[in-house]
Formats: C-alpha cells, sequence, structure tokens
C-alpha cells in the first residue's frame, strides 16, 4: 500500500522575508562594529537603503495580513518608514538626526512587540525574562545613540551596529522559533536556556561598555569600552587596556565570570547539536537496515 502524504505545513508568506530582514541586520551590525571608520564615511546612504528596505518590507506584509489590526500596523510603520525616506533625501544635512528617529522609532515598535509578549506568556516566567533582557537592552543603547547625538560619528556607528545585532539575532531566534518548533537547532536552544544567557552576556557588554570610560582613565570612549569588554568575554586578554580603579576591576570581574559561562554555553550547544545528530543518524541507519533485512 503507497503511504499517505502527509499535508503541508502552511507557509507564513512574511516569515521568509522577515528571516532575510534579520540576516541583513545581523550582517550589518557586524560591519558596523568591525570597520565603524570606513561605515561613518557611507553612513546615510546605508541608513536610507535599510530604511527603504523595511518600509517595502512592512508594506509587503501588511497586504499580506489578514487580520485590520496587524494590517492597519504594518501599514502605518511602513508610512512613517517612507516619509522618513523623503525627508532623508530633502534634509540631506539633517540625515543624523533623521537616522536617530528612525531607530528610536524602530526601537520602540521593538519594546512594545517584547511588551506584547510578556502580556501574552504571563504564566512563563522563562520567556518574561527574556523579554525584559532584550527591552532592556534596546533602551540602554537606545539611550546612548541619543547621548551621541552631535558626537564622535564612529561611537554612534558602533551603537548602531548593536542595535542592529540586539534586534536582527532576536528576530531569526523568534521566527526559527515559530517555523521550526520541533528542529533540533531549536530544542537545544531551548533546553540550554541559551537566548537568555547571550541576552544577559549583551547587556553586560554594553553596560561595562558605558560605566568603563566614567571609572577608567584609560578606556576614554565607548567603543574602547567595547573593545576591552570583547577581550574579558573571549579571554583574549592583549594588555592594551587595563583596570586600574576598584569599580573598573570589579566590573571586569563580573563581566568576565558571564563570559566564561557564554563561552562554556556556546560550546554546549556545539556538543548537544553533534550528539543529537549523530544519534539520529544512527537511528535512521539502524532502522534502514532492519527494513532491507
Amino acid at each position: 500500500m503507497p503511504r499517505k502524504k502527509k499535508n503541508a505545513k502552511p507557509v507564513n508568506p512574511t516569515a521568509r522575508t522577515t528571516r532575510v530582514y534579520s540576516l541583513i541586520l545581523v550582517v550589518s551590525g557586524i560591519l558596523f562594529v568591525a570597520i565603524p571608520s570606513r561605515i561613518a564615511e557611507v553612513l546615510p546612504y546605508y541608513l536610507f537603503a535599510l530604511m527603504l528596505l523595511h518600509a517595502t518590507l512592512m508594506f509587503y506584509r501588511g497586504m499580506k495580513t489578514k487580520k485590520r489590526a496587524g494590517r492597519t500596523g504594518c501599514l502605518i510603520d511602513a508610512a512613517v518608514s517612507f516619509v522618513l525616506c523623503v525627508l532623508f533625501v530633502v534634509f540631506r544635512e539633517r540625515s543624523s538626526d533623521l537616522a536617530v528617529i528612525f531607530m528610536a522609532i524602530r526601537t520602540a515598535a521593538v519594546v512594545a512587540e517584547y511588551v506584547a509578549s510578556i502580556g501574552r506568556n504571563r504564566r512563563d516566567v522563562r520567556a518574561i525574562v527574556g523579554c525584559v533582557f532584550m527591552i532592556v537592552i534596546n533602551l540602554v543603547l537606545l539611550a546612548k545613540l541619543v547621548t551621541e547625538i552631535g558626537g564622535s560619528v564612529e561611537t554612534q556607528v558602533v551603537i548602531y551596529g548593536l542595535l542592529f545585532l540586539v534586534q536582527g539575532v532576536a528576530g531569526i531566534y523568534a521566527n526559527l522559533k515559530d517555523a521550526m518548533p520541533g528542529s533540533l537547532f531549536g530544542r537545544v536552544i531551548m533546553r540550554t536556556y541559551a537566548a537568555e544567557i547571550l541576552s544577559g552576556l549583551m547587556i553586560a557588554v554594553v553596560g561595562a561598555s558605558i560605566l568603563l570610560p566614567i571609572f577608567e582613565p584609560a578606556i576614554e570612549t565607548f567603543g574602547d569600552g567595547l573593545w576591552y569588554s570583547f577581550m574579558l568575554v573571549t579571554t583574549i586578554g592583549f594588555g592594551d587596556m587595563t583596570a586600574v580603579t576598584p569599580a573598573g576591576r570589579l566590573i571586569s570581574v563580573a563581566v568576565g565570570i558571564y563570559g566564561i559561562v557564554a563561552v562554556a554555553l556556546i560550546t554546549s550547544i556545539l556538543v548537544s547539536i553533534y550528539n543529537e545528530s549523530k544519534d539520529k543518524g544512527d537511528a535512521q541507519s539502524r532502522n534502514n537496515s532492519d527494513k532491507n533485512n
């Protein structure tokens, strides 16, 4: 008897575009943090392209969404982004201010989504903790970006990059969780509390990058604090910056310990994925050999 084919699972028409947009945010964030001086030269054009892409995505999502409230929200978001794009072209000399406005609107929308998620998951402590982590990190980065208006462009680029990384990774994780709840990767991520621990690491790194320039004379800027925190988390320790004050050393110890936990987490995720995929492959091989016999 031929086996009956299982009904295909309906595909969300906006899921793929959302993943692509989130991936673009992650790649943009890496570029912004890695080469801020180069990005600073083309920052207005890069942000304009990102705004236009976001507006197009929101318009497409609004046209595909069946619920009236969701459709209205997406179309309003698209309209605001389109208006900012037009203003970006007309008032080029104020492009940095318009970019901050765009980032503030996007961050406010992201925070609103997490607040709504907390309301939907009132009984899930883990989901609430993860949402609170993401709200805090987004608001801290946005506040730092606002305070840097009129200051160093490279510092602004780094903050933009961190916001892109946070929002892009969160978008990919949420989309993956909804699209493939039974996948191997999804099960491992949920079981190891990876999202919560990595969100906490991001908060620790950003918080240390903001506090260290206040206490440490050798760490003068936010970018220097970010570089120093990166060395702590990865345990590289080039030695070009050191903490000499009691407050700076206390922050360094806290971030360093958390970094060790996060690195161990990443190792455990890779080992778990390898072991489970290997066990799954062995089980399939045994089943195939039993059928042949």
